[in-house]
């Protein structure tokens, strides 16, 4: 009988170990999530956004439609607020108001109106010659009273190695007719040389608004609002019963990203299942490092930020040059047009 009571003891600590387990794997799952989806309004959040709203009510205005170009190096918020666009047109005219399309790959613009169409949920987004293709969006747009089509990663149709002023061209006229038979506006987003579109075309020029464009933050003009930032990733934490104890975290958290926020979550998400995993609610110095050497590479921040003093992070901090691009661009367009 005392070895049926042990074994039964042993197994409801199973029991218990596997449900504490799985409730911290609930836990950090939660917070990760949340942290990926946090939108931080800062300036150059603002700015943008605001533009996004005027496009979205151009129609009810008996505006023509418009657009603007969203530049800026990866991982600097341009996709959170892509998605935050999205979500409030979806909040405010329904799913069919924001049409929104991410690029992988080389690719040519009959291949971004396929991926359009797919977005739009379009049967057989495939099928089709480019005209076609073009004709079919533009009567779906129109019957869906879609007012905003978003394309992200756009560089990549600037990447491809065929590219010529005519296909430029026909993009650009693509782009056009679409706004004009549909009445839709667009966003265009990706890496500085999407901007390239718009200096080639003169007439899409006048219709589209001045580009917008988010660099990484630099010490010492953004450290305020850095800072605030850093304290709204730690209140989403904080939200879910998990704490950070870490001196100078905002310095420390831009010396190991040079202020690139995509670097910051990433960090932040892989400190707290260090954390849980060592059945923590305290995230500290130690997993926030282990954090750093996982997601981090030496060419892109400092890897002692969490072991090195405060004075000396505060001074690196200070010291960093402001980067304009994190991630290889593309060619320019200019030299592409000169091998052509």
């Amino acid at each position: 009988m005392k070895l049926i009571g042990m074994i039964k003891t042993l197994l409801t600590l199973k029991l218990i170990n596997l449900e504490i387990k799985l409730m911290n794997i609930k836990l950090a799952k939660t917070i990760n999530l949340e942290l990926s989806s946090l939108a931080l309004e800062h300036e150059q959040f603002k700015e943008a956004l605001n533009k996004s709203k005027a496009l979205l009510n151009r129609q009810e205005f008996g505006l023509t439609p418009s657009g603007f170009f969203l530049s800026g190096p990866s991982g600097t918020g341009k996709t959170t607020l892509l998605n935050e666009i999205t979500k409030n047109g979806h909040d405010l005219y329904g799913p069919d108001s924001v049409i929104h399309t991410t690029l992988t790959g080389s690719t040519n613009f009959t291949q971004i109106i396929t991926s359009i169409l797919t977005a739009a949920k379009d049967p057989l987004p495939q099928n089709g010659t480019g005209n076609n293709k073009l004709e079919r969006l533009i009567k779906s747009l129109l019957s869906r009273g879609t007012r905003l089509v978003i394309i992200d990663e756009f560089q990549h149709m600037l990447a491809a190695k065929t590219i010529s002023p005519k296909i430029l061209n026909d993009a650009a006229n693509a782009i056009k007719s679409i706004m004009d038979k549909s009445g839709a506006s667009f966003i265009i987003a990706g890496t500085a040389d999407i901007v390239s579109l718009w200096d080639f075309d003169y007439q899409l020029r006048t219709r589209f608004q001045s580009p917008s464009s988010f660099t990484p933050f630099h010490y010492p003009e953004n450290q305020k609002d850095w800072g605030g930032i850093v304290k709204a990733f730690e209140k989403t934490i904080n939200k879910q019963g998990v704490s950070i104890e870490c001196s100078g975290l905002p310095h420390r958290l831009f010396t190991a990203t040079h202020g690139n926020m995509r670097s910051v979550v990433s960090i932040l998400k892989e400190a707290v299942v260090n954390a849980i995993s060592n059945d923590s609610l305290i995230i500290s110095d130690d997993e926030l490092n282990q954090a750093t050497q996982v997601v981090m590479d030496s060419s892109d921040g400092n890897l002692k930020a969490f072991t090195d003093s405060a004075d000396k992070i505060k001074l690196y901090a200070g010291s960093i040059p402001r980067v304009l691009e994190v991630a290889p661009r593309a060619p320019s367009l200019n030299s592409l047009l000169s091998q052509s």
